[in-house]
């Protein structure tokens, strides 16, 4: 191996993994709102009126999330054209603590407001974490009457160097820049309504942590009166994320508009951490606390000089320190540690502080408390050591022990095993952060990110269902911000590759042709523009951008699959950088419904049925038969024949089928409509006398062998006198005279099923006549 074969193989595997990292990073959260109920079956409302339900919260990652919270959303719904209007928001801070695979049962009951608008609205409860980042969400769709005395505000802006910018783009200003909004108030209704404008600031994106509380003069819009109105913000000189939520109240102190949010970034040297990740919810003596600590740097672009440091410490009920541990780190980085902290004395409610430390000075500090108590009899551990990692560390060293056996004494060695540590660094990133940095401020292209809303991990489809996907698009703000945006929906076989996203196509194997096609799922995107909910200032797309897609699940996906969600977007001015981000879940299909039912009546009590298999890709272990909607299946059945016995004759029954995966139950095949054919024997006598009795019948389709029975004590037969497929039989004995003999013959199948019997008695030999002497006439 020479030097330019080493040096480039080196990059080539920095890049390699690099890519595959970076394609796999940004994987959304994997918390969801699996169910969402109202107690009521109306979904008709009055304003003010209280709607109680539950939700169900479900935790499919590995680790326990202890800080989630909710809040409800009260949405006009209006055309996709239309902007989208919040009316109410209410936010539950208290957080939640949802155990690996676990599911979190929530009752609530929620008020209407009053002063809204009549109409259709989406009643939303939104999963998030304590720092506000956003995670799944579910919808009902209810109706709401109301007075209608109601402000409509709308056409926000936010002001930066006499340019208009997005209200929620997160535009930096300086410590000593002035943010001005404005905004449009109207008023639809017909009565003339005084309103006061009252502005409430909060740190982060969203509006959990106030820090101002602005009231304005009083403002009165007569009916059908609109008015521009322009405020200056308060100066913050704490570099952070704001978010100001705008609204009108009336005299009673009640909401009368919907809210408006307008979002910006004051610059400087920051960090924040997102979120603390624990293995279980308790720990015994001797131990290692698996600790997951996600955070981001640097608010904005300013470059931090040196090193920072990141520390976990954890508590126990009584509040001692039994565990604690620190790294180095850059701080300017957006990233997550995973600390293993040996324990140091028995904790059932273990209690985490992690902060990030730079120069002696806290940059942010963090808390989460695991505040229930549960017994983990199975300890689920996350790997910290990916297959590409132990990959691309075989290779290197594989690749390094050769070049020092034939070059002992040059020293390229050292730039290739520095790209391999590269490489290392890089592939390391723990995935699920990569979403939740999407939500830094830091003007970045690459921190785009998708939140992933459904549909929901190992949820099962069949093809032809409705698969919705829905979640949020997040695009940062920048001067040189992305174009040409476009998001794709796909489902795939098997995890994609980096570029263009493929799949295999679900067909069985053909030896002629050795059939794997690889196709790209045809014309199924969704562009990102003004007109999809969102007003964008030229054609660049940034802010937070709900996306909501109804597809039909497509044939020729079966067992475990993949839905994507794939975002692609050119950088302004440099075409060449191309941005690409996948959000994928595992999701189940079951398998197609059978087809080809046919049947066959080969005896009078029996119905064969037969059907197609399913493809080889669907995995089919197992069918059901069902006649009359009942299932008749008499045990785990995996053939494609089936023989139901014991029917009437010259009857008609319905049947259909299902076939069955690891995913679950197929739709039934179409109905088959299958009847018996006559099963009439016909017993007859065709001759008797003292001697001989001569029977006959009709021969019946199917009839593997008939039996003859004859008694003259019922109703005990005894043993059959014949047994055979003759349709007649002569029955040569000694007749008793005056006796009365019974005959009974079966009809029996080739399974020995009994199909019909038919009875006949006589006397073959009746008595002579009384004798009585006759004299003759003289």
């Amino acid at each position: 191996m020479n030097k330019k074969t080493l040096f480039i193989f080196g990059i080539s595997l920095f890049l390699i993994f690099s890519v595959i990292n970076f394609a796999q990073a940004f994987i959304a959260p994997s918390v969801y709102v699996s169910e969402f109920n109202l107690n009521s079956p109306n979904t008709y409302f009055a304003e003010g009126d209280t709607l109680s339900g539950n939700f169900i919260i479900w935790n499919s990652e590995d680790y326990v999330i202890s800080d989630i919270v909710y809040k409800f959303n009260l949405i006009k719904d209006e055309s996709p054209s239309m902007e989208k209007i919040i009316i109410d928001e209410k936010i539950f801070n208290e957080a939640l603590v949802v155990y690996p695979d676990g599911k979190l049962n929530i009752l609530f009951d929620y008020s209407l407001p009053t002063n809204i608008m009549s109409g259709v609205y989406k009643f939303r409860v939104k999963l998030m974490t304590k720092k506000g980042i956003p995670l799944g969400w579910k919808d009902i769709s209810i109706n709401i009457q109301s007075s209608d005395n109601f402000l409509y505000i709308k056409e926000a802006k936010i002001l930066k160097n006499n340019s208009e910018e997005h209200p929620t783009a997160g535009i930096g200003f300086e410590k000593d820049e002035t943010v001005e909004i404005k905004f449009v108030g109207e008023n639809p209704s017909a009565n003339s309504i005084a309103a006061k404008c009252q502005i409430i600031i909060y740190e982060r994106m969203t509006n959990m942590f106030e820090v101002s509380n602005v009231k304005k003069e009083t403002i009165v819009f007569v009916s059908g009166e609109k008015k521009n109105i322009q405020y200056k913000m308060p100066f913050f000189e704490k570099p952070e994320s704001y978010l100001a939520e705008i609204k009108f109240y009336n005299n009673q102190n009640e909401v009368i508009s919907n809210a408006l949010y307008f979002r910006w970034v004051v610059r400087g040297t920051s960090a924040e951490i997102l979120s603390i990740k624990t293995d279980e919810s308790s720990y015994s003596e001797g131990e290692k606390a698996e600790v997951q600590i996600d955070f981001v740097g640097a608010a904005d672009t300013i470059t931090l000089i040196g090193d920072g440091i990141v520390e976990a410490k954890i508590y126990n009920e009584e509040n001692e320190i039994v565990g604690a541990a620190s790294k180095n780190l850059n701080v300017d980085e957006n990233s997550s540690v995973v600390f293993q902290i040996p324990i140091k004395k028995d904790t059932n409610q273990p209690r985490v502080e992690a902060a990030i430390i730079k120069g002696g000075a806290i940059l942010d500090n963090y808390e989460t408390n695991v505040n229930s108590i549960r017994d983990f009899s199975v300890k689920k551990k996350k790997s910290n050591l990916p297959f590409y990692f132990l990959l691309i560390l075989i290779l290197g060293l594989f690749s390094f022990f050769i070049y020092r056996k034939r070059n002992q004494n040059k020293p390229l060695w050292i730039l290739f095993f520095a790209f391999v540590i590269l490489g290392l660094f890089f592939s390391n990133i723990n995935s699920s952060q990569a979403a939740k940095e999407a939500y830094s401020q830091a003007c970045n292209p690459s921190y785009i990110g998708i939140t992933w809303n459904s549909p929901i991990k190992e949820q099962t489809f069949a093809p032809g269902d409705e698969i919705t996907f829905s979640g949020e698009v997040y695009v940062p703000a920048c001067m040189d911000a992305l174009l040409n945006n476009t998001i794709r929906f796909y489902i795939t076989t098997e995890p994609p590759p980096p570029g263009p996203i493929i799949r295999n196509e679900c067909v069985e194997s053909d030896e002629s042709k050795n059939i794997k096609e690889l196709i790209l799922m045809a014309g199924t995107y969704k562009e990102l523009s003004p007109e999809e909910g969102i007003s964008i200032p030229g054609h660049a797309v940034h802010g937070l951008v709900e996306y909501e897609e109804t597809f039909t699940f497509p044939f020729g996906f079966y067992g475990k699959v993949y839905a994507m969600v794939y975002f692609d977007g050119y950088h302004w001015g440099m075409e060449t950088n191309h941005y690409q981000i996948i959000a994928k879940e595992e999701i189940f299909t079951v398998p197609s419904p059978p087809t080809g039912l046919s049947y066959n009546s080969p005896f009078c009590k029996t119905i064969n049925l037969s059907w197609n298999p399913n493809p080889i890709c669907e995995e089919v272990n197992e069918y059901k038969i069902f006649r009359n909607d009942v299932d008749i299946t008499p045990y785990e059945y995996s053939g494609t024949h089936f023989s139901d016995f014991g029917l009437l004759p010259e009857t008609t029954y319905p049947y259909f089928v299902k076939a069955h995966n690891r995913a679950g139950w197929s739709k039934p095949s179409d109905i088959l409509l299958a009847k018996t054919i006559p099963c009439s024997l016909n017993l007859v006598v065709l001759d008797y006398s003292c001697d001989v009795v001569v029977l006959g019948w009709d021969r019946v389709l199917g009839a593997a062998y008939y039996k003859l029975y004859r008694t003259t004590n019922l109703p005990n037969y005894g043993e059959p006198i014949y047994t055979g497929l003759a349709t007649t039989y002569e029955d040569e004995i000694r007749f008793e005279s005056d006796i009365t003999y019974y005959y009974k013959l079966e009809v029996y199948d080739t399974n020995d099923n009994l199909g019909a019997y038919e009875e006949i008695d006589l006397i073959p030999c009746p008595p002579l006549p009384d004798w009585k002497e006759v004299h003759p006439k003289w």
